[in-house]
């Protein structure tokens, strides 16, 4: 028996794959801002917005989010 308790996130590609319980806990996608750019990257309207380079962990949901929500 294999346990995922983080960093997977359920998707119809992965249903194919993995038997998935009901998740017991549900979450959204976040961003880590450094604390100096704090105020220019304080809303979700100027992270979606920046043309600084952003980190994502290689194919992973927040490379897919990134990739379709910002520029």
């Amino acid at each position: 028996m294999n346990i995922i308790t983080a960093g997977m996130s359920i998707t119809d590609e992965r249903k194919r794959e993995v038997a998935f319980p009901d998740p017991y806990l549900e979450t959204g996608q976040a961003a880590l801002i450094r604390a100096a750019d704090r105020s220019s990257l304080g809303t979700v309207g100027q992270v979606l917005a920046t043309r600084r380079p952003v980190g994502v962990e290689v194919d992973s949901t927040g490379e897919d989010d990134v990739a379709h929500n910002m520029p």
